[in-house]
């Protein structure tokens, strides 16, 4: 990894807004964002890791996916990093990455994620289980999960 490849990563991407306190984080795109639930697949990262993580098979995973999102958890990668108004919980993260996938218009999809995104993941499973917005009514297709541990409550 080179500092020309990250400056590469960032301009593909952009900030959006991922909190009620206006904080932004990076979101990064490729494919059709008009795709499918069964055709979109989102990943999240792990700690102390960002979506760059997964740069290198953004390429192989575009020829499975017709859309791939990935986006840095606030505190990470481009993301701000706030020294108030944000706990940097799990919780919150979960919040994030909820905001982040209704503002993008995914309306179902499926997941890969990785260390601490796993227990991320396992926030949105029962979210989405218990009480799944309409604007997921695609719903969770597949999850996949990487290295970590979960935390079970």
């Amino acid at each position: 990894m080179s500092a020309a490849d990250l400056q590469a990563w960032r301009a593909r991407g952009r900030l959006v807004e991922a909190t009620p306190r206006g904080h932004r984080a990076f979101f990064i795109e490729e494919g059709d964002s008009a795709a499918g639930p069964d055709e979109t697949l989102v990943l999240l990262h792990g700690f102390p890791e960002s979506s760059f993580s997964y740069s290198g098979a953004f390429p192989l995973l575009g020829e499975r996916f017709r859309r791939v999102v990935s986006f840095d958890f606030i505190g990470f990668g481009f993301s701000d990093k706030p020294a108030e108004g944000f706990a940097y919980s799990l919780m919150e993260q979960a919040d994030v990455a909820l905001r982040i996938l209704r503002d993008a218009g995914v309306t179902g999809c499926h997941f890969v994620a990785h260390d601490m995104g796993d227990t991320v993941m396992t926030e949105l499973l029962v979210r989405l289980n218990s009480n799944c917005p309409e604007w997921f009514a695609g719903g969770i297709r597949s999850v996949t999960f990487t290295n970590g541990s979960m935390v079970l409550g």
